[in-house]
């Protein structure tokens, strides 16, 4: 693997599809997509474009790097597919990261060691996704709360008694209970605009793990749902 390598980041498990292509830590495109589907009519253009603009063959890929959700379960399928057909088309390795972590990782670099961020969003059935990390005092991000879901009011609790705790994603605009709740309680802080999954992060941790464990497997690669689908759900009340 080159030491400057060129990597390709995607993240569709919310609405705003997320592109990105860096070249070592250097971030060459940056491409923001809101859609009103799953993203499977336009990313593959999305990325081509990018690529054209950047004057890069897709084959000259070095590292491709997915947020795995959770999220959106069709968005998440979407961008894993996308993602395993430019990796095994360019022969280049292929790494998943949690979409939560790249929402958390922008903040967590800029902020003091002992800090704490909330990564939260939207998961429709009055539920969200979330996940709480938290930098130590050596810097380094450990995950002290696995993604989950669960109401507002679960989150609020598994993460009482945190003081001075950031919460990013876009749950804390659009889960109206949540704002309300947050907004009232102390010591937490909502930064702006961090509202979603980071395709840069996305390429940075996705380099940052190839380097510690080597890739993912491109057939056995599969996203985080943490919850059961409608379609599975549904099923089980049937076979109750």
């Amino acid at each position: 693997m080159v030491n400057s390598p060129i990597i390709l980041a995607i993240d569709t498990v919310t609405q705003a599809q997320q592109l990105a292509l860096v070249e070592g830590d250097k971030v060459l495109a940056r491409r923001t997509h809101y859609s009103i589907s799953n993203h499977a009519d336009s990313l593959l253009k999305n990325i081509e474009d990018m690529f054209v603009q950047q004057g890069i063959e897709g084959r000259k890929i070095d590292l491709v790097g997915v947020g795995v959700g959770p999220g959106s379960f069709t968005g998440a399928r979407v961008g894993l597919a996308v993602a395993k057909a430019i990796a095994l088309a360019a022969g280049a390795p292929i790494l998943g990261v949690s979409s939560l972590l790249s929402m958390a990782s922008p903040l967590l670099s800029v902020l003091p060691p002992s800090s704490t961020v909330a990564s939260v969003i939207d998961a429709r059935r009055s539920e969200v996704y979330f996940s709480l990390y938290a930098k130590d005092e050596h810097g380094k991000v450990n995950e002290i709360l696995c993604a989950q879901s669960a109401s507002p009011e679960v989150f609020l609790e598994k993460s009482e008694g945190i003081k001075n705790l950031y919460v990013v994603g876009n749950a804390t605009r659009q889960v109206s209970q949540l704002k309300e709740c947050l907004q009232a309680r102390e010591n937490i802080v909502l930064p702006q605009p961090w509202d979603g999954p980071s395709s840069v992060s996305i390429a940075l941790l996705a380099w940052e793990f190839f380097q510690e464990r080597g890739a993912d497997s491109l057939a056995d690669l599969e996203p985080n749902y943490v919850r059961l689908s409608d379609a599975e759900i549904n099923y089980a009340k049937k076979n109750a």
